[in-house]
């Protein structure tokens, strides 16, 4: 019996252990080297393809992984894809294999708007800069795998070629830098009598596609491919529906994409959050790779170790760029080098993104100019255009009226930018954007994603309405401040994962018991569980303890069954003796209590008297 209390004891204990949230490690992925380029035709059958590295993406498995799906009803007939990438010194070279069952319209060229019909959208950060926002970091690429007849108008006629657009850093098709794309359909002859005649039905395509790494620089610089590097990158596939009485009530395609279809899904790889399509810092972490593959995956920590090489190498050539921007890299630079791998992934990253801004904001001493400074400025106020900057207000506060003042003065019939009132603007403008980059703080927002996370992966199902819809409420607040996590301060911080929190751990399983005197402190199943089996066992011991003694005393009586009796009969004595003596001592008070009932009647006659 001992054993068993035992076991049942060593099984409750172990039961918190699997209660426990793990978070994630960061997302990596190894990116395997072209020993000989694919041929892109749209057809996708080279050998090579084989050793490429391979995703699917869709959005029940974006939804499993915690990625952001849009439509999460709209999940039977989504459209899925199984993504191929490789590399060499020239580039980057993609297939994508989509099966759609869902057609979406068509649209016309040159169109900047690819990105509302079906189609591939990958972001690249080629040099692994991890920045807050896309500005002089990354791309953002749109390959539609058709159009309409080119100037037609005629969207639901999918029989035009296929395109790609760049939305962030050229804005456009560049068709001078070496960009390649060829998609083949898989299709058939519309025969259907519905009255609509799209010539064509698509039922999925291929896309094969090459970016040169002319197609990926940054301010006139391409990034150098080579074993081991890192860059930056995730995947989202769009997924529309054309619907045709939409596309009549638009008066055709006057109306536009827009007008004539609705989004039927459209999901991503790497975030919970569709925010994070222009954050850099939150796309995965993909390593060139050629020959073995490392078994380490890449850690943010890594990451800030690749940003600190970089600026070392700023700093060695410290005397091509203005005082003031080199003093403030190396401000940035000496801090980040005190970090150890003991430090968290949130305070990696953020002091990444520190760097990052520090080394954008170098400039050339041939650049060193008003006119130069204002166009810095300008970067960083189109960041913050309709969300809050996360610096402090009195910092930004300046920096907004030099950058004001700095504009009013260029603005000026006259100016020059060798006068002195030119230079002394030039000055204040740079020390304010300094003073910014030393001065951010970005609060640690790690522990509010693990508990999101968590949150998102628990099953309605289980729990009790009150409970359940106690947890969303928490949980959307929760996402509200964290898609903030630029500007929100610790205490807004710590209020709403101290809540998510706190909600989480109140769920009520539809099976348990709801009644709050029984569970008063809404403690979780699991704890409950360790008080009750706990009370039996000490039960089930107190019982055996019990149990042992009667056995003992039964075995006293059976030996000494006279001395016992004797015993008794000693105690039955007693207790009559003590009866006798109870009887005369009540008879003794009996008489004072009537001697006192005397003496105050005397004394009332006395006084009557």
């Amino acid at each position: 019996m001992k054993k068993v209390i035992a076991g049942i004891l060593i099984v409750i204990l172990c039961v918190p252990l699997f209660c426990v949230n793990f978070s994630a490690a960061t997302q990596s992925i190894n990116i395997p080297y072209a020993e000989t380029a694919p041929v892109i035709d749209g057809d996708g059958n080279d050998e090579i393809w084989k050793s490429a590295y391979k995703e699917t993406l869709n959005p029940t498995v974006a939804a499993k992984a915690g990625n952001y799906v849009q439509e999460r009803n709209n999940t039977t007939n989504a459209a899925t894809a199984d993504i191929n990438v490789l590399w060499n010194e020239k580039g980057l070279y993609f297939k994508w294999v989509v099966v759609d069952p869902t057609q979406s319209f068509a649209l016309d060229l040159p169109s900047p708007g690819l990105n509302a019909m079906d189609g591939i959208q990958v972001v690249i950060d080629p040099f692994y800069k991890r920045f807050a926002s896309v500005k002089n970091c990354a791309f953002c690429f749109t390959f539609v795998p058709y159009t309409c007849p080119r100037g037609s108008g005629v969207g639901q006629v999918p029989t035009g070629e296929c395109s790609w657009y760049e939305h962030w850093q050229w804005v456009g098709i560049n068709e001078t830098i070496g960009v390649k794309m060829k998609a083949s359909l898989d299709k058939e002859n519309d025969n259907n009598d519905d009255g609509l005649d799209q010539i064509i039905l698509v039922h999925g395509y291929t896309i094969e596609a090459f970016l040169p790494v002319e197609a990926l620089a940054i301010n006139g610089t391409s990034p150098t491919f080579k074993a081991s590097t890192n860059i930056g990158i995730g995947f989202m596939l769009m997924d529309y529906l054309y619907n045709h009485e939409k596309f009549l009530a638009a008066k055709g395609a006057v109306g536009g994409a827009e007008a004539s279809q609705e989004v039927y899904n459209f999901c991503m790889d790497y975030s919970s959050s569709k925010k994070d399509v222009g954050k850099p810092a939150k796309y995965m972490t993909a390593v060139l790779v050629k020959g073995e593959v490392p078994t380490a995956p890449v850690t943010p920590f890594d990451a800030l170790q690749t940003s600190i090489k970089q600026s070392d190498e700023y700093i060695a050539k410290k005397d091509q760029y203005t005082q003031a921007s080199i003093a403030a890299l190396q401000s940035v630079l000496d801090e980040a080098k005190k970090l150890t791998n003991s430090a968290s992934d949130a305070e990696c990253t953020a002091m990444q993104e520190k760097l990052g801004a520090a080394a954008s904001g170098l400039v050339l001493l041939a650049d060193d100019t008003l006119e130069n400074q204002i166009k810095i400025a300008e970067s960083i106020v189109s960041q913050y255009e309709s969300e809050t900057p996360p610096y402090p207000a009195s910092l930004w506060d300046a920096f907004i009226s030099a950058f004001k003042s700095a504009k009013d003065l260029v603005a000026k019939p006259g100016y020059s930018n060798t006068s002195e009132e030119a230079k002394a603007a030039k000055k204040a403008l740079e020390d304010a954007r300094v003073a910014l980059t030393s001065k951010t703080e970005l609060v640690d927002v790690s522990s509010l994603e693990n508990a999101i996370n968590a949150a998102k992966k628990i099953n309605q199902a289980d729990y009790t309405e009150q409970s359940y819809k106690a947890l969303q409420t928490a949980l959307t607040n929760a996402e509200a401040v964290f898609l903030k996590a630029d500007t929100a301060t610790k205490a807004e911080v710590d209020e709403v994962t101290q809540a998510l929190l706190t909600a989480t751990n109140n769920l009520v399983l539809k099976n348990a018991s709801t009644d709050t005197e029984v569970n008063p402190g809404g403690l979780r199943w699991w704890v409950v569980l360790i008080i009750i089996v706990g009370i039996i066992a000490i039960g089930a011991v107190a019982v055996i303890f019990i149990l042992k003694n009667k056995r003992a005393a039964k075995a006293v009586d059976s030996g000494s069954g006279e001395e016992v009796i004797s015993e008794d009969q000693e105690s039955d004595q007693s207790i009559s003796q003590l009866s006798e003596s109870d009887n005369e001592y009540t008879d003794d008070n009996t008489d004072v209590y009537q001697d006192d009932d005397s003496s105050e009647t005397n004394q009332e006659d006395s006084n009557n008297n």
